[in-house]
Order: structure tokens, then C-alpha cells, then sequence
């Protein structure tokens, strides 16, 4: 049988790595290809990863002999990489504090490169060996989550960000300061005490209103154990253990499930005495204490100490108990571990580490591939948290608003997705950001659609709100159905940009039915939603806006529209009946900023009638259209909703697209079938590329973004959106004339 080790593995002495030599240590070439191919572990580590880092031909320059002895160094090196500093760093008696291997690698043409990607091998030792107690072997590898024994790496992250990072102790707006180690405490939280054995906690709801403290909050999915642990007005005061609860036989306090358990003994061993969670701190069946406490939310979030976001959970649905997959988790050698007499003493492990890994983890159980981010109420709380503690079954990551995420061993995710959302200082790049989030919020899951789709937006509007006065130095802003409207001469264009979206059509899903919600205006993205096919589920529609794909090309862009008020629909208003599900109502309750339902824009523009047909036949004639309307950089796949515009005359010259979202109109066969709509003239586009060819005696023309408006059935000078869209030609300037 094969050894495990080669015996040059077998006689590896980490005390090569002295702080008094240069900390380099090195295997020949010859002897890792020659080990591996007999059975070493370590050598075997070595080579794979070389295999899976550098690139094919630098691979095969290594392992081939007769390439290697011209190209490449006859030694494989190992840096040694220390933790912090212990005291004594410079004397030959001190300890080694190393916690990673790197293994330097070769270029292709010169020997080799240690500022390029490193490949890393993480060491640790079990708690009482002497490679441990020596604090010679100082690293960690990952074989679960979460340990207890990780809560001092948690707090000293913790205590550098509270100390360091100035963005993290401000609201997202920036308005405010925030010391979440002494906070106005919400309403209700849930204390936390240690049971005698140690390793459980005991979870009572308490009333904390009034009083400042710290508290953790708790991000997570709804389930059944939820829905059978949540507060209700029966059983409010045995939550409290009000009751005489040991002794009671009416007693009816649920039994919280095993994430709050988790939750708590974290928070516990944390040094926090109260977890907030929205179950169990909110009277879920009573409608007053509803309204008050869902608009304070976000508050609850932006205020607390930490967030810890269920993103994974273990198969009972706790945090403490995740495995790493066997098919994920890297390989862990074991090498013999000697101390400065050169007599071995016991081992210490070894487990290889590339950054493509933590990404690829991050991003499918942390990240947009994570289903608990696809859940529209957990928006909000990833946003406003100003620390989140987040979990992988491989390991957990830290994520706050300055560093991007990092996993426990301080290894940084990269800027992959960062994590937080910084809020610039100018209105116009204020709103851009607001559309980019809706870019992934107006497609995210609810329980609740109908109700909770704008509710659940309310604590980030308001801190953009905040910021956008801010910004626009006093100006009013008024906040409606997903919208901001900036109320100042100067900022014209800052009140109707957010009326310019349309459909996303990367998004499969916009191939599924369309519908439009009741009592929500169409000129808002929030009145359109989808249908999927089977089980007739309903989703949001994703949508986006043209600032996304461009730039503006000159100081002549400029609304030629105005807004001149929002009102309610006046009681004479006819409006075309909306989809036949009762339950799709939303009524904006009075602390969602006053708003009554259905409310109705005042424009000030031009008017003038087009006719939208079917769909462009093909690749050539949308691109061309797009090159015509400075939609370039609008990929190919993003054009194949549009459909083809022309004046409403005989004319069949195309003159623009339009993406259309109303549901009556997606029922007009694409190739034959027109529509007469209105165009309302939002925004004028001056020198854009194209003009000659289309009746110009310049090599640019002029483009018009439109909103397509059909007029409602009863009511003078009323309309519906159905769509937007662009516009260009000699004809279509007239009509704006």
C-alpha cells in the first residue's frame, strides 16, 4: 500500500519558516511530479493546484521534463504568510504565527511572480496540540459554518469596522449618525439568556420600548415554523412568560424554532443580550400594531448592532450545524508538526484555498443566486443593515458598507458584488441608482404581491428621499407608487425620467402573461406583474430605463414635458377595467407617505397620434433602429420586445419602436394588427448620428423619447400608459412644431 506522505512530506519542519531566515522553503520539481505520481497527499495537493491555477501551457511547462529544464525553475517555493503580531515578532525564540502557505508561481517566461494571483494553503491545529499552544501554526481551515470558537474573530472584525469605517455609522442617506452600541431599542425585542448547559438559549419576548441599548437583528424566509412561533394577541402574554408559564395549563407560548435558537446563542456569545425578530416582535394579527411597527422596519434594521441573514441553514433550519458539501469542500492533509528542537510533535493540517472558490460559494448561497435574496421583504433589510453576518454551509461571511464581503479567515470575496449600496451626491446619479436597484426589486418574490410590493420599499425610499433633498438643496420630493418626482425648475428632468421605464426583456419571464393591478396608476412599474404558466402564480414584471445603456451625448438633451401636479382620479374618470382578480387591490395606507389610490399626473406637452404594429422582422432591422436612436449599447437580446412605430397616416415608414406592456395590446397578432396610441413627447435628444438618409442635410438628427398614452373611456384629456418608446424624422419634429 501506498504511503500517505513521501518521506521528504514525513520530514516537513514548519520551523523552516524562521523569522530570523528569509521564509522561503522549497520542493524540487522532480520530487513533487515523482511523489504525486506514487501517492503523496501533499505532493498531490501541490500539483492539483497548480493544474487548477495557472494556465495550460504554464501546466505543461512545469510536468514536461523537456520543456522545464529550459523554461522553468527546478524548485516549487512556499511563503510562509503570519497573523497578528504577538509580541517579540523579531527574536529567534518567537513564535511563528503562521497561518497560510503560498506557493509562488511560475511565469511563463520568468521564474517567478509573487504579486500575481497566489495560490494559498491554510494551516491550523487542533486546540491543545502543540503546534496550537505554541502559536506556531495560527491559521483556519473550514470544516463547518460556524463555531462558537469563531465569535472572537466575528467581534474583532466587528470592533474594526465599529472604530474604522466612518460609513458604517452613518444611515444610508447619510443624514444621520448611527451608534448601534447605544440605539433607541424598538418596540419589543426577544432577550436572550444561557441555559445552564451551556450550549442552548432561553428566548422571552420583552417590551423595550422608550430605553437604548444594542440588539442583533434576524434577516430570514418565512416558513411554517415561523407562522406557528409568531406572536398573536392570545398568546402576547405568554411570549413575555406572563403567565405563570411553568405552572400555567393554559399557557399557549410557542416553541421557537432552531434559527432562533441559533440566532440567540450567537448573539449570546457575541456580547448581545436581545435579537430582534420581525415573527415574533410584531402582534402579527393585529392590524394597529401592523401599521405601526412594519413602517419602523427599517429603522429596526439600519439601527441594529448586526443583521445575521439566514442565507443557508442546516437541515433542521438552524445555523450551528452546517456541513460543507463533500463534493465542495477542499482536501485537508495532514503534516507532521515539529517544534524548535526539531522533535515532532504531533500535526497540523493543511487545506488549499483559490478565490475563484469563495466566489463561486459566495455568490450561489450569499449572493443573486441566493434564494433568500429573491424575497422582496429581504430587500430592504441587505440594503439598510449597516453589518451583516451571512452564512454558507463552506462558511460565513462578513459584509458591512465599506469592505466588500469577506469569509472568516479575512479572505475578501472581491468586488464581485460588494454588498452595500453607496448613495452619490448629485440628484441625477441619486435616481440613476434608484433605478438600478428597481432593475432587480420590481422582479422579486412576495407572499403578499398585492400588499407588501411598495410597503416593502418604504424604509429605502425614505433614505433616498432624505438624500435626494439633500442633494437637490430643499427641493420637495414627493414619493408615489415606486416613483420620485423632484419638484424645482432647475431639476426638470429629475421629475419624469423615473416615467421612462420599460419591459426587460432578457428576463424569461416577461414571456408569461401580462396583467396590471388594480388601483395602481399605469404610469408606475409597480401596476404590471406576470402570471407564470402552471400553477398561476404571480410575479413582478422586471423592467429598466434607458440611463442604464447610456450616457448623455449632449448639453441639448432636455424634458420638453412637464409635470405640473399629481391629484387623485376625479369620481367621473372611467379607467379601463384592470385584470379580474379581487385580491390584486392596493391601497396605500396612510403612514405609505398619505397617498389614496389611483393618482393621476399632470403633464403640460405634446400630444400627437402614431400607430404601433408588430414586431421588427428581424436581427438587421432592430439593430438598425437602435443605431437611429442612440440605443447601441443596448444589447441585441434587450430589442426583441420592440415593436415597429409609424405615423398615423398611410405612411409605412418606420419612424421609431415602442415597448408595449399593456396587457390588451400584447393580444395584437405581431406582423398585421396596428394600434392607434397617443405619443406624449417627454424628452428631446438633439445630434444624434444617422441624419443623412432620412431627409437631412447633416450627418445628425434629432430623437424624441415618448410615452404611448390610449385615452380612458370616460373623462376629457385622461390617459392610460401603455407603453414608451423613440421616435426620429423630418415628420416627427413637425408633429412636435
Amino acid at each position: 500500500m501506498a504511503p500517505t506522505l513521501c518521506q521528504r512530506c514525513q520530514r516537513f519542519n514548519i520551523q523552516e519558516f524562521g523569522r530570523v531566515r528569509p521564509g522561503y522553503c522549497g520542493y524540487p520539481v522532480e520530487s513533487i511530479l515523482s511523489s504525486a505520481h506514487s501517492g503523496c497527499l501533499f505532493c498531490s495537493l501541490v500539483l492539483n493546484q497548480l493544474r487548477i491555477a495557472l494556465p495550460k501551457k504554464t501546466y505543461s511547462g512545469i510536468v514536461e521534463k523537456s520543456v522545464r529544464n529550459y523554461l522553468f525553475p527546478q524548485w516549487i517555493q512556499f511563503l510562509a504568510h503570519r497573523g497578528e503580531l504577538l509580541g517579540e515578532e523579531d527574536t529567534s525564540s518567537a513564535s511563528l504565527n503562521i497561518k497560510s502557505l503560498q506557493i509562488l508561481r511560475p511565469d511563463e517566461y520568468l521564474a517567478f511572480q509573487s504579486d500575481r494571483t497566489p495560490i494559498t494553503l491554510h494551516l491550523a491545529a487542533e486546540e491543545g496540540t502543540p503546534a496550537k499552544i505554541s502559536n506556531d501554526i495560527t491559521g483556519k481551515i473550514i470544516t463547518t459554518s460556524l463555531s462558537i470558537s469563531d465569535m472572537p474573530i466575528i467581534k474583532a472584525w466587528y470592533e474594526d469596522c465599529y472604530s474604522n469605517h466612518s460609513a458604517c455609522r452613518v444611515t444610508l442617506s447619510k443624514t444621520q449618525q448611527i451608534d448601534p452600541k447605544k440605539t433607541a431599542l424598538p418596540a419589543r425585542l426577544v432577550k436572550v439568556e444561557l441555559l445552564p448547559d451551556q450550549n442552548s438559549v432561553s428566548l422571552t419576548l420583552c417590551e423595550t420600548e422608550g430605553t437604548t441599548g444594542s440588539y442583533i437583528a434576524l434577516s430570514h424566509r418565512w416558513d411554517n415554523h415561523t407562522f406557528t412561533s409568531r406572536t398573536t394577541k392570545a398568546n402576547y402574554i405568554c411570549q413575555q412568560r406572563l403567565c405563570n408559564h411553568s405552572s400555567s395549563p393554559h399557557c399557549i407560548r410557542t416553541t421557537f424554532p432552531p434559527l432562533y435558537h441559533d440566532a440567540g446563542l450567537i448573539a449570546h456569545h457575541l456580547g448581545i443580550n436581545y435579537i430582534w425578530i420581525d415573527s415574533v416582535c410584531i402582534v402579527q394579527d393585529d392590524a394597529n400594531d401592523w401599521k405601526k411597527e412594519s413602517v419602523r422596519m427599517a429603522d429596526y434594521y439600519q439601527n441594529a448592532w448586526l443583521t445575521i441573514a439566514s442565507t443557508t441553514t442546516d437541515e433542521t433550519g438552524g445555523l450551528l450545524n452546517m456541513k460543507p458539501d463533500p463534493d465542495e469542500i477542499s482536501t485537508i492533509v495532514q503534516l507532521p508538526y515539529r517544534d524548535k528542537t526539531g522533535n515532532q510533535k504531533g500535526h497540523f493540517y493543511v487545506q488549499p484555498y483559490t478565490i475563484s472558490d469563495v466566489q463561486k460559494d459566495y455568490m450561489k448561497r450569499v449572493g443573486d443566486y441566493c434564494e433568500l435574496r429573491h424575497r422582496g421583504w429581504i430587500f430592504q433589510e441587505f440594503i439598510l443593515s449597516r453589518r451583516l453576518l451571512t452564512f454558507s454551509n463552506q462558511g460565513v461571511y462578513m459584509i458591512c458598507q465599506t469592505k466588500p464581503p469577506e469569509n472568516i479567515r479575512s479572505e475578501p470575496v472581491g468586488r464581485i458584488e460588494p454588498g452595500f449600496v453607496k448613495l452619490p451626491d448629485t440628484v441625477d446619479q441619486i435616481l440613476t441608482t434608484w433605478e438600478y436597484l428597481m432593475l432587480k426589486y420590481c422582479a422579486l418574490n412576495f407572499t403578499k404581491l398585492e400588499q407588501d410590493r411598495i410597503l416593502a420599499l418604504s424604509g429605502v425610499a425614505k433614505e433616498f428621499e432624505r438624500a435626494l433633498q439633500t442633494a437637490a438643496k430643499g427641493s420637495v420630493v414627493d414619493f408615489a407608487y415606486g416613483n420620485f418626482f423632484v419638484w424645482e425648475s432647475q431639476l426638470n428632468d429629475a421629475s419624469l425620467r423615473g416615467l421612462l421605464w420599460q419591459e426587460n426583456p432578457w428576463d424569461e419571464i416577461n414571456l408569461r402573461q401580462k396583467l396590471r393591478v388594480l388601483d395602481v396608476p399605469t404610469w408606475s412599474w409597480a401596476s404590471m406583474i406576470q402570471r407564470t404558466g402552471n400553477n398561476g402564480d404571480l410575479v413582478g414584471m422586471t423592467v429598466m430605463w434607458n440611463s442604464h445603456f447610456e450616457k448623455k451625448v449632449d448639453k441639448g438633451d432636455k424634458n420638453i414635458c412637464q409635470l405640473k401636479g399629481i391629484s387623485a382620479v376625479p369620481s367621473d374618470v372611467t379607467l379601463t377595467p384592470r385584470i379580474s382578480d379581487p385580491d390584486l387591490v392596493f391601497t396605500p395606507t396612510p403612514e405609505y407617505q398619505n397617498h389614496t389610490p389611483l393618482r393621476v399626473l399632470e403633464l403640460h406637452g405634446r400630444l400627437y397620434p402614431f400607430r404601433v404594429h408588430g414586431l421588427f422582422a428581424d436581427d438587421d432591422e432592430r439593430d438598425a433602429v437602435a443605431k437611429l436612436t442612440h440605443r447601441r449599447r443596448n444589447p441585441p437580446p434587450a430589442r426583441r420586445a420592440w415593436r415597429r412605430v409609424t405615423l398615423d397616416t398611410n405612411s409605412t415608414e418606420v419612424i421609431g419602436w415602442a415597448s408595449i406592456e399593456s396587457p390588451e395590446f400584447q393580444n395584437q397578432k405581431n406582423e398585421r394588427d396596428s394600434a392607434l396610441v397617443y405619443a406624449l413627447f417627454v424628452r428631446r435628444l438633439p445630434r444624434m448620428e444617422g441624419g443623412y438618409g432620412w431627409g437631412y442635410w447633416t450627418d445628425w438628427h434629432t430623437v424624441f423619447e415618448v410615452l404611448f398614452l390610449k385615452k380612458v373611456e370616460k373623462g376629457l384629456n385622461y390617459y392610460e400608459r401603455v407603453g414608451m418608446g423613440r421616435v426620429f424624422g423630418p415628420e416627427v419634429e413637425k408633429c412636435v412644431e
